[in-house]
């Protein structure tokens, strides 16, 4: 935590929509860890409310640094993994994982995998890290695309502290309240389209047809550029596939 305030670091947290889409979103085996770009040296990601009850995990911290004992331009991200003791709210179970950003280096998907084969011997802890680390990277890599919708709200920074005209008790109390709040950027769209309810429909013959679905959003590199020779991070919305089949009722 030293660490994190003295380098600034900044608070992140998903809305509502976007922690639903990020739940039901996929990234391609294609894209290479070296696309995360972290917006500040440090930052902190807090899980929906939704998630942190059913897994337990409070917070991922992500930190950009290099190593003395390797080149000064290679780029390495540290994960460190905050989950809640389930027998005692007073204890923390932190856990960190380092890995070089050299390009061709690792993917996501072979970053995702390694991490489960390192805690083979225990699966429980492996799939929590692993869950933990596939969060973060989805929102790093969303912070990364184009236009991503980000507010910065500031209640912390910005709270009134001169209160002129209180009692001491009550001023005490004001002041202490402040110390609750938090400033933190809140990241995605406020809602996402409704989704249409779906149903299996069934051609002339009696026999079945393809049951319209959603298929889930997911990131991947676009080739671009002369002779498609270049690649850059895209994110493909969830779509419904065989919308046309539809009942529009």
């Amino acid at each position: 935590m030293q660490s994190f305030w003295l380098r600034q670091g900044a608070l992140y947290e998903p809305t509502a929509a976007l922690h639903y889409l990020m739940s039901t979103s996929d990234v391609s085996s294609d894209v290479p860890l070296s696309m995360l770009r972290l917006p500040s040296p440090a930052v902190c990601i807090t899980p929906e409310p939704s998630m942190r009850d059913r897994t337990g995990l409070e917070a991922v911290l992500v930190f950009e640094h290099g190593r003395p004992d390797h080149d000064a331009s290679a780029r390495f991200l540290t994960f460190c993994i905050w989950t809640r003791d389930a027998k005692s709210f007073a204890a923390v179970d932190f856990r960190t994982m380092c890995f070089k950003m050299e390009e061709g280096a690792y993917t996501v998907g072979a970053m995702l995998n390694g991490i489960l084969a390192a805690n083979d011997d225990d699966r429980e802890t492996a799939l929590v890290c692993r869950v933990a680390v596939d969060y973060a990277v989805k929102m790093l890599l969303y912070l990364s695309l184009d236009k991503t919708p980000v507010i910065h709200e500031r209640p912390y920074s910005t709270a009134p502290r001169d209160f002129a005209g209180l009692g001491k008790r009550r001023r005490a109390e004001k002041l202490a309240a402040i110390e609750q709040l938090y400033d933190r950027y809140v990241v995605g769209p406020a809602v996402l389209p409704a989704h249409a309810s779906v149903r299996e429909s069934v051609d002339s013959s009696g026999e079945s047809e393809v049951r319209p679905h959603w298929r889930r959003g997911y990131f991947r590199m676009q080739p671009f550029g002369q002779a498609a020779s270049q690649r850059k991070l895209i994110f493909v919305m969830p779509t419904v596939v065989r919308a046309d089949r539809l009942n529009v009722e």
